[in-house]
């Protein structure tokens, strides 16, 4: 908690993608509008309300549901306007393949920025990840963080 931002990102459009059998969907829905109250009082300027309600995939769709996700939620937003952030639930159990072909398509294909967030944190919600998880965020979407750093003076 010793580090804060400078300067508070934007985040105008956001989507979450659940890829958790775990998390139901009004988990996810409570997990982000916690996460969207913390980087806004972090500093953020942050929509508490996603393009689109969070959807649930399997992760062997990662493929088809970022790109018709993203697609159906660009198509809402007016005409210029980009989605900012997609928020990620993955399974605790390490899943290499679907971190990483997500972090590809949105990179990619997408040119998205993502957050991924395991199952283990969405039940906790603790106040400690969201504030590490909304520094983290803010750094992706072109914010700045700084970091006190303690000075210990040898006499």
């Amino acid at each position: 908690m010793n580090k804060k931002m400078i300067n508070g990102g934007t985040v105008n459009n956001w989507i979450c993608i659940n890829f958790s059998r775990q998390v139901q969907d009004n988990l996810a829905r409570t997990f982000c509008q916690e996460l969207a109250q913390m980087c806004y009082v972090s500093g953020m300027a942050f929509n508490p309300e996603p393009v689109l309600p969070p959807v649930s995939a399997r992760p062997e769709q990662v493929e088809k549901v970022l790109k018709t996700r993203y697609h159906d939620a660009t198509s809402k937003l007016s005409q210029g306007k980009e989605i900012d952030l997609l928020i990620v639930i993955l399974p605790d159990k390490k899943n290499s393949d679907l971190y990483g072909d997500l972090k590809r398509i949105c990179e990619t294909e997408l040119g998205i920025v993502s957050q991924c967030c395991l199952t283990k944190h969405v039940f906790k919600m603790s106040k400690q990840y969201m504030a590490n998880v909304a520094l983290k965020i803010n750094v992706k979407v072109g914010g700045r963080n700084t970091v006190l750093v303690h000075h210990h003076h040898h006499h």
